[in-house]
This record gives structure tokens, C-alpha cells and sequence, in this order.
């Protein structure tokens, strides 16, 4: 089995997506609170934005990546390019 290649991803580029991670924590709460719809709104919208910027950035640094399906880890520093076939979900 060959070894896959890792795309390192700068830490500004990946705080992006901690700071989508905490919006969509935010849009959950505020989705059970009373009277809590807008600020649910505003931050789905705003983990959206994150993770667009997100992945317009990766694919600056790696325009190779653009169309391929990838994967990151599970601190957003890396990525890695989906082997074809089915992911085996086991994998951790």
C-alpha cells in the first residue's frame, strides 16, 4: 500500500475552521433557546462562511486538489486525498 501524500494546510487557514466548529455550537444553542432563531441564523450563516473561506483557501495553496475529494484531520492541519473506492468508517 502506498503512503498518501498529506497537503499541510497553515494554522491561520485551519483556525478558520475551529471558528466554524464554535459557530455551529452556537447556532445549536441558540436553536433550543425561546426567541433564539435569529442568532441561529446569523451563525449558520456565519459557519458557512467560514468553511467556504475555508476551502477557497486550500485550493489557492493546492489548486492540484480543486475537484478531488479529500479528507481532513481531525485538527484541520492536513489534508489527504480520498482513496478511491468506499471509506472505511473503522478507521480512526
Amino acid at each position: 500500500m502506498s503512503e498518501q501524500k498529506v497537503y499541510e494546510v497553515p494554522r491561520e487557514v485551519a483556525d478558520l475552521m475551529v471558528e466554524r466548529a464554535s459557530h455551529e455550537k452556537l447556532r445549536d444553542t441558540f436553536a433550543k433557546l425561546p426567541f433564539g432563531y435569529k442568532k441561529a441564523v446569523k451563525h449558520s450563516r456565519l459557519a458557512e462562511k467560514c468553511r467556504t473561506e475555508y476551502w477557497e483557501k486550500v485550493s489557492e495553496i493546492y489548486p492540484e486538489l480543486r475537484g478531488r475529494k479529500v479528507i481532513t484531520g481531525g485538527n484541520f492541519t492536513g489534508i489527504w486525498e480520498q482513496p478511491p473506492g468506499p471509506v472505511d468508517s473503522s478507521i480512526k
